[in-house]
């Protein structure tokens, strides 16, 4: 299965992080914004208009984050993870795209 890191720079920030990426073909925007009460990252992802797919994914370690809760057909048809071979600890403020990297697998890599 071929896993694609996508780039963020959210250590520069300050919680808020908004970004196109193409997977899979197709244009997204993501936006990853740090919940100061919660002490957590959530995505939201949105078409190449600038319109909802889904808001508000707790962003969780190693664990898929689009699955089977986004039925929407403009959802990208892969899966979105955050991956930290070496811990189980969700990321905080500064951990997305150090120690947390979060990652693409394409349709076609998933069986």
């Amino acid at each position: 299965m071929a896993v694609r890191a996508i780039s963020t720079e959210t250590d520069s920030t300050r919680g808020n992080y908004t970004q196109r990426t193409v997977l899979d073909g197709r244009e997204y925007l993501l936006r990853l914004r740090w919940n100061e009460r919660s002490e957590k990252w959530y995505l939201s992802i949105y078409d190449q208009d600038e319109s909802p797919i889904y808001e508000g994914i707790k962003v969780v370690v190693n664990f898929p984050l689009l699955g089977a809760r986004i039925v929407d057909e403009r959802r990208p048809p892969g899966e979105l993870m955050a991956l930290d071979p070496s811990s189980d600890r969700d990321p905080g403020l500064y951990d997305l795209g150090s120690r947390v990297v979060l990652c693409y697998v394409d349709a076609a890599d998933i069986g």
